[in-house]
């Protein structure tokens, strides 16, 4: 499947989403850094487009907040649509990813 996609990401889309996705599923730093395997800092300077995250901290990203890794990237991707993470660590699935 090919994904179609009309605008170029920048640092700062990169950002956004990441700081998006983590505050909609109502996950802090410290406990998403840790789960993918970097410091707070780390995950703080890419919030703040500082840093860029590589492909595998991307796909670490995508595995802990269990968001498929294309959908990040598709033109209807909708953060507003994600669920908060519950108690047990499961995200009840969003309607439009």
């Amino acid at each position: 499947m090919k994904i179609k996609t009309t605008r170029k990401i920048t640092v700062q889309d990169t950002a956004r989403i990441l700081r998006g996705v983590r505050k909609q599923l109502k996950l802090t730093q410290v406990i998403v850094s840790k789960k993918m395997g970097i410091s707070q800092g780390s995950l703080s300077k890419m919030e703040t487009a500082k840093a860029e995250p590589s492909a595998i901290q991307w796909m670490e990203f995508c595995r802990t907040t269990g968001i498929p890794t294309d959908a990040l990237f598709r033109d209807d991707f909708n953060i507003g649509a994600l669920k908060p993470i519950n108690e047990k660590g499961r995200k009840a699935a969003g309607k439009r990813l």
